[in-house]
């Protein structure tokens, strides 16, 4: 009979193949009296060695992660996302459909459980990301490449003191520092040891309000190494938001873009449909109208909410007045499929539904896999869903030399922008990059920046505003061109750099920012930027034929 540690070399030792099944696997290496090996003794073991020796088990052994890892579609696309949760607070909307409890942050239900993870944290970031790092190693993730989520409400409405502390405390986390020695050094410091992290910052995003972006507002996001701003727009009908007390105006959303995206951040706009005195028909010219030239929205990624209709909220008191209906779950899909039928190739939809347990709706849908019977149904009549989430390469293994890299260019107020993606023969996408031509590098247009009331916080004129490599996350460790079986590390992020310096150069421009976060800098270093700005900017100057 074989002891534990044997049974699971005898795992890590045995070739997998494609067919191979857990369950059937464990049952040929059973221990002690029949016992079966989890994957999380197995996971653990191989955790416990060294660094060089762990690269060489899954190395040795290529299939053998993918086999262990649990919930693997977590680090699906190329990074691992952490949420983390600030704590209740003040805020300074007071929508109809957000509910109202002082114990939680606004617009937030206690038995959501992302929600539930914080509370058991008492929403300090620090301890929020240690634990979940844990369990994300526990399931056999690669952690060395984090994107950050804050979520809570209106990030810009709590103190800068508490801000500031949030974040310090977030890369003393990712660094794998002790909170109490650690505490006292400067938020510089302990980016600069981020950098070089067992964990790195690949990617930050706060969540806020289109009337609280301002030149101040974008100057702090970057130095605490915010790359991504999700913006609670709802709805581009003013007359839709005073109806449902949004207490901001399309043109304070259309304002709040325009300065995010000529200083490079990464757009995420929250969509909601089925809001009080919206339409079918209304929510639909709602949709097309983010990514019409009149208003210049074209977001970057979405979340589309529809209302859901809770208690503790007034609409909820609208509601049982009869002065609000949601609308059925048959005309919500048939929305929806027209609105996804219209989304161009450079948006990302990362949801269509929030995350509310059915106990807590109304009235309405309570279909939590909404996206599913959206898809179903775009299937049925013909159509394919072109946002990127839809066509993300996953787990496929293509060779290189059969990806084609295609371009999408389009024009927004203050920018041309070059949606960059290299896709496999089924059109799926292997590595994305956006760039932005500022429009104020031609003369004839040079007063539009003054006109918008914006301004340019770093010295370029044009900016790498995103650059991302689909597949599983595979650790920092494994070099370009070396054994990574999927995407990653095999040289796409470098071409795609590439590829935009050539448009850049075609516009005559001088100097290429990219909107680093703080993980990536080596990266960016690596390949030509410098980073001597106040507001982290990698920059490289480009050099015109003679």
């Amino acid at each position: 009979m074989l002891t534990k540690n044997e049974a699971i070399l005898s795992i890590i030792n045995k070739p997998i193949l494609n067919g191979d099944k857990w369950q059937i696997l464990s049952k040929k290496f059973t221990y002690e009296n029949g016992r079966l090996l989890s994957k999380h003794e197995i996971i653990s073991y191989i955790n416990a060695l060294s660094s060089e020796q762990r690269a060489n088990v899954y190395l040795n052994n290529p299939k053998l992660k993918s086999l262990l890892s649990v919930k693997r579609v977590r680090s699906m696309s190329g990074i691992v996302p952490i949420t983390i949760f600030t704590k209740p607070y003040f805020c300074s909307g007071n929508c109809v459909f957000c509910p109202t409890d002082n114990t939680l942050p606004k617009s937030y239900l206690s038995d959501e459980p992302a929600v539930q993870r914080a509370i058991g944290q008492n929403y300090d970031p620090y301890f929020q990301i240690i634990r979940r790092l844990e369990s994300l190693r526990n399931n056999n993730h690669s952690t060395d490449k984090v994107e950050i989520i804050i979520s809570g409400g209106t990030w810009d409405d709590y103190s800068f003191e508490y801000r500031v502390d949030f974040i310090k405390k977030i890369f003393i986390a990712l660094n794998h520092l002790d909170l109490n020695k650690y505490a006292t050094y400067s938020l510089d410091e302990l980016q600069s040891i981020n950098e070089t992290a067992l964990s790195r910052c690949v990617g930050m995003s706060i969540e806020t309000r289109p009337n609280k972006i301002s030149i101040d507002s974008i100057k702090e996001y970057r130095k605490f190494g915010v790359t991504k701003v999700q913006l609670g727009v709802q709805s581009m009908n003013d007359q839709i938001l005073l109806a449902n007390n949004r207490m901001h105006t399309a043109q304070d959303t259309f304002e709040a873009i325009n300065l995010l995206r000529i200083n490079g951040f990464k757009i995420m706009v929250h969509w909601m449909c089925n809001l009080y005195q919206a339409t079918i028909e209304k929510d639909y010219e709602d949709f097309k109208s983010l990514f019409d030239k009149n208003t210049g929205i074209y977001p970057d990624e979405m979340k589309i909410y529809p209302c859901v209709l809770v208690e503790k909220t007034a609409l909820y008191e609208l509601y049982k007045k009869n002065k609000y209906k949601p609308y059925s779950t048959s005309d919500l899909i048939e929305l929806l499929v027209k609105c996804k039928r219209i989304v161009p190739p450079y948006t990302r939809i990362s949801r269509l539904f929030r995350d509310i347990p059915t106990n807590n709706i109304i009235a309405g849908t309570t279909l939590t896999n909404l996206r599913e019977y959206v898809l179903k149904k775009m299937h049925q009549d013909g159509f394919k869903c072109n946002c990127i989430r839809c066509n993300e390469i996953k787990e496929e293994k293509p060779s290189i030399r059969e990806l084609t890299l295609n371009t999408v260019e389009y024009n927004t107020n203050n920018t041309i922008e070059f949606f960059l993606s290299f896709r496999t023969k089924h059109d799926k996408i292997a590595g994305f990059l956006r760039l932005s031509i500022l429009n104020n590098t031609k003369q004839a247009n040079k007063t539009i920046l003054n006109s918008m009331n914006a301004e340019l916080i770093e010295d370029f004129d044009c900016c790498i505003r995103e650059l991302h490599v689909y597949g599983p996350s595979e650790p920092i460790s494994i070099t370009q061109n070396s054994d990574s079986q999927y995407t990653q590390h095999r040289g796409i992020g470098t071409q795609l750099l590439k590829e935009a310096e050539k448009i850049a150069l075609s516009y005559n421009c001088k100097k290429l920012g990219v909107i680093s976060a703080v993980g990536t800098r080596q990266y960016y270093m690596k390949r030509g930027f410098e980073f001597t700005g106040e507001y982290g900017y990698g920059i490289k100057a480009l050099i015109l034929a003679s």
